[in-house]
């Protein structure tokens, strides 16, 4: 269950220092240790779940609750009728089940967002926070996520060339290359991944009765509708 005590923070308006830290994101990426002299290097995130809605005044929204001392990231989703949010799925080191998002559902919901930042550094944050909720080894079209994924790097202002290289690469990873997965169109519940054990790693599965399909595909339809409307 998503921190109810935590304050929540739209991502368009999460100004956060650590964002525009070099350290934070080499830690998000490549899971660094924290330096052992630092009790709490990055305080201004502790607390808080980030929020990912289409619109501002959209009825449902993903959120973002990151645990930085121990590596764990967890996606959820909140709306109308949910009493609690739902969680859809979680990354750390010990035993992940983070595949919740098709590429394009990420990209259509970060474009959206993105037109409501105002630093420009800051455009691509939706997208680098999320993708670790995508099994990009199995996307289509990896040459398109590749640039997205490089834009939004480059727009940080925070990396060379080279570093943004290895951090597109490691993230580039998601969905351990080789497994054979792919997402499906299930005819009542949408898109599903499928797989041999793509249960294993993800809650979006077939079968699985406790997934919020309708309010998932809800916002996802949202935002691509969105999305195919902006320039």
């Amino acid at each position: 269950m998503a921190n109810e005590k935590n304050q929540r923070v739209a991502v368009e308006a999460a100004d956060f220092d650590a964002f525009k830290s070099e350290d934070f994101w080499r830690k998000s990426v490549f899971n660094f240790e924290n330096d052992p002299e630092v009790d709490d290097p990055f305080p201004e995130l502790d607390d808080v779940t980030l929020e990912f809605r289409v619109s501002a005044d959209s009825a449902s929204a993903l959120l973002l609750d990151l645990d930085l001392d121990v590596d764990m990231y967890t996606l959820f989703i909140d709306g109308p009728g949910t009493g609690n949010p739902i969680q859809l799925g979680w990354w750390d080191l010990a035993r992940w089940m983070p595949y919740a998002l098709r590429w394009q559902e990420l990209d259509a919901l970060s474009r959206c967002i993105a037109r409501r930042i105002t630093d420009e550094r800051l455009k691509g944050l939706p997208l680098l926070l999320l993708s670790r909720f995508v099994p990009t080894a199995q996307v289509d079209g990896p040459e398109t996520v590749r640039q997205a994924m490089t834009a939004a790097w480059q727009g940080l202002k925070l990396f060379e060339s080279d570093e943004i290289a290895d951090l597109v690469g490691a993230m580039m990873g998601g969905g351990l290359e080789g497994n054979a997965w792919s997402w499906q169109r299930d005819p009542n519940l949408g898109w599903v991944l499928a797989g041999e054990e793509a249960d294993g790693y993800s809650l979006r599965y077939k079968g699985n009765e406790t997934f919020p399909f309708s309010m998932v595909n809800e916002l996802f339809d949202e935002a691509e509708e969105r999305a195919a409307t902006l320039g």
